[in-house]
């Protein structure tokens, strides 16, 4: 199996999301390096992910991640672009798993793995939960989805909920 994840996500304006994500990361992964773990700025556009890719390519083999996980499907353009342009095989040297919003994709040039949401369901849901409210039922609920890989993901008609 890999041993050593990278993780690359969105900063937000908050400064400590990306320690708190660190620290939810280590929960699952205790000897999880904070080098693996970069944050790029939130923007108009993510072309400095390529860069810090390409910085994270270039650790010596004994460092370097063997398994990347992007947190947000807005970067993976440019973390591909990186990869491309860097001496790692993919998957033969890197795993490489994108958080996705289905059926949206990103067109890639390397073989990733997407895991995500059903987009459409997910929006009738919330569609469902709004006319419930809007009809006097003010209960708080809180609409859990699962995550899935695309290739698990069945897209089903999805029946609202009475």
């Amino acid at each position: 199996g890999r041993k050593r994840i990278a993780h690359l996500l969105i900063d937000s304006v908050h400064g400590d999301d990306q320690e708190r994500t660190i620290e939810q990361l280590r929960n699952v992964d205790p000897g999880l390096q904070p080098y693996l773990v970069q944050a790029v700025a939130m923007g108009r556009d993510f072309r400095h992910a390529t860069g810090v890719i390409r910085l994270m390519m270039e650790l010596d083999a004994s460092k370097r991640p063997d398994a990347l996980v992007i947190h947000d499907d807005n970067l993976v353009a440019p973390v591909l672009t990186g990869l491309l342009s860097s001496r790692v095989h993919v998957p033969e040297d890197l795993s490489v798993i994108s958080l996705a919003n289905f059926p949206l994709t990103v067109p890639g040039g390397l073989p990733l793995k997407r895991l995500g949401f059903d987009c459409k369901h997910m929006l009738k849901r919330c569609l469902a939960e709004l006319d419930r409210q809007r009809k006097g039922n003010t209960e708080v609920v809180h609409l859990k989805e699962p995550a899935h890989f695309e290739d698990e993901l069945v897209h089903k008609s999805f029946e609202v909920p009475k």
